[in-house]
């Protein structure tokens, strides 16, 4: 609500927007904001991520981890077998 007045849809998003840009508070971020926003709604959101030899390392020790808590898990649960020798 602006002055009594309600706004909503694509007006209420442009006031709203722009109220955000001219709170910003240098020159450089405002038109750094104002291209990200311009280049979002030419491009939209691209769904793709990068996955660095890091975040696979991390993934694998992860997995190790699991792997042996679920490994000890196992081998406090069963009981001790018997070895039986047929003839």
């Amino acid at each position: 609500m602006v002055f009594g007045l309600r706004f909503s849809g694509f007006v209420a998003w442009w006031l709203w927007r722009t109220v955000y840009v001219m709170k910003l508070p240098r020159l450089t971020k405002k038109l750094r904001v104002l291209a990200s926003w311009m280049l979002d709604l030419l491009f939209g959101t691209e769904i793709e991520q990068l996955v660095t030899l890091r975040d696979v390392e991390a993934i694998t020790q992860w997995l190790e981890r699991i792997r042996a808590r679920d490994e000890r898990r196992v081998a406090r649960a069963s009981p001790p077998t018997m070895a039986v020798r047929l003839r």
